[in-house]
Formats: structure tokens, C-alpha cells, sequence
């Protein structure tokens, strides 16, 4: 029993590291890819700051390119083709003159010389108020959570309700497959630095 157990052991850490091993061999992968051809991203985001027992702190970020013209569905499903929630599309990516990526169409399949990267499909719904009365579609990223120390993650929670723009840059590969590279929040003095930078800067005197 104990041999049994000895080996059960040996094969679960084994087996752990050779997924640690795979992940940041992937990660490496993805990075160099991005450099290589070019493919890093900006998006501009919104963050709050909640807490898992089992990770700890981190930001949620929100995207407002989550939320699309009911157009975008329209094309792709024009030929009678239907997209079920969870489903994987590629959303087609745009610069504009801010260096800021946004999502200018979606695509069930990788689409060929243009800048994309890989989402969810959310949901296809109609806003009826009397201001707005349009359909949208809303997609899901699935790099919406960037984690902190604890220290920082409190700090950036009290700077929710002020001024404070935020922007992700990611690595993509040719997939569609993206990792975080940076968290950047304004600073009036210096544009946009990293979380890290701002919180150095800032949390002594106050934001």
C-alpha cells in the first residue's frame, strides 16, 4: 500500500510538471509568434477589483468591444448557419489612430491577412428602451482577469469610481491564441505606465 501510494504521488507530480513545462512552452511559443509577425494587440478596458479564496486578488477587466452590432452576426450567419453560445469565432481587429485595437467584424473561421485574435460567443439580444432600440451581439475574451499582489489589487479597487482609462496589450499568435503582456492605466504626468509603475508612483500621496 505504501509502494502504491509512493508511486501515485510520483506520477501526480510528475504529471504536473509536465503541464507546467507544456504551459510556459506555449506561452513562449505565442510570444515569440507576436513579435515575429507583428501581432500585438491593445484593448481598452474597464476594470473592478474581486477576490478568489483559491488565486487570491486580481482585476476583472470589461471590454466595450464585447458588445457588437447585431451586423456582425448577420454576415457570417447569411447563409443559413447558426452560432451557438460558447461557440469559438475570430473577431477581426482594427487599429485606429491611438494605437488602440477594436473589433470590426467577426469570422467563424481564421480569417486570411487580417489581424485577429480568438473569442466566445455570448449571446445574439435586442436592447428595446425608448431611447435605444437596436440588436447586439456580445462576445467573451477570455483574458478578462489580470492578477495583482494583494496590495495592488486593494489600491486599484479604491481607483474604480475615478479617472483613471485603462488599456491591455497582448501577444497573439497565428491562431488566434493571445497572453496578457501588460496592464497600462493613465497617468497625467507620464501617458499610460504599468500597474505596477502607477501604484509605485501613487499610493503613498494618494491618486
Amino acid at each position: 500500500m505504501k509502494i502504491n501510494k509512493k508511486i501515485f504521488f510520483a506520477v501526480t507530480v510528475a504529471f504536473e510538471l509536465i503541464a507546467a513545462i507544456f504551459i510556459l512552452c506555449k506561452i513562449s511559443l505565442i510570444k515569440k509568434t507576436a513579435e515575429k509577425e507583428k501581432r500585438i494587440y491593445r484593448f481598452e478596458c474597464n476594470f473592478y477589483d474581486p477576490f478568489n479564496p483559491l488565486k487570491g486578488r486580481y482585476v476583472q477587466l470589461e471590454f466595450t468591444d464585447e458588445k457588437l452590432p447585431a451586423d456582425f452576426y448577420d454576415e457570417i450567419c447569411k447563409d443559413g448557419k447558426f452560432i451557438l453560445t460558447g461557440q469559438v469565432v475570430y473577431a477581426i481587429l482594427s487599429k485606429d489612430e491611438n494605437g488602440i485595437d477594436h473589433v470590426t467584424g467577426l469570422s467563424l473561421k481564421i480569417p486570411e491577412n487580417r489581424n485577429f485574435i480568438k473569442a466566445k460567443f455570448s449571446k445574439y439580444y435586442r436592447s428595446s428602451d425608448e431611447e435605444n432600440d437596436a440588436s447586439y451581439v456580445r462576445i467573451k475574451f477570455d483574458f478578462d482577469r489580470f492578477y495583482l499582489q494583494e496590495e495592488h489589487a486593494e489600491y486599484f479597487d479604491y481607483l474604480r469610481s475615478q479617472d483613471h482609462p485603462l488599456n491591455i496589450e497582448l501577444y497573439s499568435d497565428g491562431k488566434g491564441n493571445v497572453i496578457q503582456k501588460e496592464l497600462y492605466i493613465y497617468d497625467k504626468d507620464d501617458g499610460y505606465i504599468s500597474l505596477v509603475e502607477f501604484y509605485k508612483k501613487h499610493h503613498k500621496k494618494g491618486a
